[in-house]
């Protein structure tokens, strides 16, 4: 094969390549454009889309504006005004820094920039698209104005990879809603085919955003919340944390902010984690709003394009500060006489609820059988011995996945009591309930620990396979509807995935913030049903 020469690319085709790697959708640009607005110290800010942002995304905001001379400057490759040296990255505070937006955007989409500062008389507005270099005199008030149309009308191979209207606004809603938890001192509107979709107001400081990040987050936040703030070693921390009642199947309320830019870490992640370890259910999150204020110095954010992930010169340090902090927290709020202001709820109600799942499977999945070698004396009902038997072989095995086991014959407590005709069964003999938690139960060999409430769930779920396999899922109508408050995400996965539902025995109607269940599966408990149909509901975000 010949060899090819090596050219060098025009600088417009340079340009349009390098672009990619900051704006590859409407996300993007407003990711990049709302910082800006922030960084201009912006007190209001709108934005304006339509079609989920490919076909307009405009916003306004009352920030310092742009002189009229620095406007053509403006749209120029590795230009900004938030550093001057390389040396400024070490005492960089604010959210843009790279230069690269404005110009990167004006290479794939027709940008239009309107702005006036206070000082001056008129404002001005200049076009990427236009001729003309120098900025033209228009009406406008104080703040700047970006709009770009029809993006990626430059390179139309890129839109074709864009998905549907819908789909592209609510991941520019996943981004607006990050920036605005990690920056609080901003009005925000936000409108989507000239319809107000988002609101949100301005707080002073991090200890009133308690509304503000539930509005964001979610509406059933509020009542969990509890605020802590210290000066640490390298800083200060600020954070809003759920009580462990509140919790997600997956970690997707938990925000780690980190001057003023959320971001994502696993060593942090992990810190979060062995803090509510000893009050966080196996195979549950907590939800936390964690800001973190370092100095600058002591990390880098010039690592990747979403400036999401971020350097540590000690990252340890920063562990065992969130640790401290959180185990603080859950201390105050987890004494036996503590009490929510807006719950009054004792703190073992978590562990009724434990109980009465597993009540409520008693007649098909729990035989109480005399103790083994104690006497037969009446216990109350978390100490009363049981066996568990599952309905077939498969449901049993699967079950397995909750059970931990000690193999030690010299520590098992005594020999099991059996019958000629009794088969110990996969599980054991069950003769303690510990904490309303957990099913401690021996066979002749093995002490077995099985964890209740995921044995529980496995349970109905395999039973919910068979029915499904044989004659499809009865469903059953709720004398009371459930109803709670969704966001975009769970709205589209409810209506996209509404005939998956209905063979599964679930029937709904879908408002515009929220649904109500009028329907569940016979096999599954009413208690605490509203947590499980959410469950299932972030478990269908996360597959799809």
């Amino acid at each position: 094969m010949k060899n090819k020469p090596i050219n060098r690319l025009d600088p417009q085709t340079a340009i349009q390549i390098a672009a990619s790697e900051v704006i590859d959708r409407p996300a993007s640009v407003i990711r990049e454009l709302l910082e800006n607005s922030i960084d201009s110290g912006a007190q209001s800010i709108e934005i304006h889309l339509n079609k989920g942002g490919k076909e307009l995304i405009k916003i306004m905001d009352d920030g310092c504006g742009i002189e009229q001379s620095q406007l053509p400057i403006a749209l120029e490759r590795h230009a900004t005004s938030k550093l001057e040296s390389l040396d400024d990255l070490e005492t960089l505070m604010s959210l843009g820094f790279r230069g690269e937006a404005l110009a990167s955007i004006a290479s794939v989409a027709p940008v239009k920039i309107t702005s006036k500062p206070s000082y001056q008389d008129q404002a001005y507005f200049i076009e990427s698209s236009s001729q003309e270099i120098e900025p033209v005199m228009t009406s406008g008030v104080d703040g700047t104005t970006i709009e770009v149309r029809e993006l990626f009308s430059y390179t139309p191979a890129r839109r074709k990879f864009l998905k549907s209207d819908r789909s592209e606004f609510i991941r520019i809603d996943e981004v607006i809603k990050k920036i605005a938890i990690a920056n609080l001192n901003f009005n925000l509107k936000v409108f989507h085919q000239s319809k107000l979709v988002r609101q949100v107001d301005a707080v002073d400081n991090f200890s009133q955003a308690k509304h503000r990040l539930s509005h964001l987050i979610n509406r059933e936040l509020e009542d969990f919340l509890t605020f802590h703030s210290e000066k640490i070693d390298f800083g200060e921390l600020n954070a809003w944390i759920a009580h462990p009642r509140f919790s997600r199947a997956y970690p997707d309320m938990q925000y780690i902010i980190l001057n003023k830019r959320v971001i994502k870490d696993a060593a942090l992640s992990n810190a979060i984690k062995r803090a509510f370890s000893d009050h966080m259910m196996v195979g549950r999150h907590p939800v936390i709003i964690l800001y973190l204020t370092i100095d600058p110095s002591m990390i880098d954010f010039n690592v990747h394009p979403t400036k999401e992930q971020v350097k540590f010169q000690d990252v340890t340090l920063v562990q065992k500060s969130i640790v401290k902090a959180i185990k603080q927290v859950l201390d105050t709020i987890l004494k036996p006489n503590y009490e929510t202001v807006s719950h009054s709820m004792p703190l073992n109600h978590s562990f009724q609820e434990t109980k009465s799942g597993i009540a409520s499977v008693k007649p098909k999945e729990l035989i109480f059988n005399t103790p083994m070698n104690e006497p037969n004396t009446p216990l109350s009902y978390s100490e009363q011995p049981f066996q568990m038997q599952a309905k077939d072989e498969s449901i049993t095995n699967a079950t397995n996945a909750s059970v931990y086991r000690q193999n030690n014959k010299e520590e098992v407590m005594t020999p099991v009591q059996t019958c000629d005709d009794m088969r110990i069964p996969p599980l054991g003999l069950a003769f303690k309930h510990i904490f309303g938690k957990y099913i401690l139960s021996q066979s002749d060999q093995d002490l077995i620990l099985v964890d209740a409430h995921a044995a529980h769930e496995r349970i109905l779920y395999e039973s919910l396979k068979n029915d499904y396999d044989d004659q499809g899922i009865a469903s059953q109508k709720l004398m009371l509807p459930i109803t709670f408050n969704i966001n975009h995400k769970e709205y589209d996965i409810l209506k996209q995935f509404k005939i998956v539902f209905d063979q599964f025995g679930f029937d709904y109607e879908l408002e515009h913030e929220s649904v109500q269940f009028i329907a569940m599966p016979k096999l599954m408990s009413i208690n605490n049903a509203e947590q499980s149909l959410k469950d299932i509901i972030i478990h269908f975000i996360h597959d799809h």
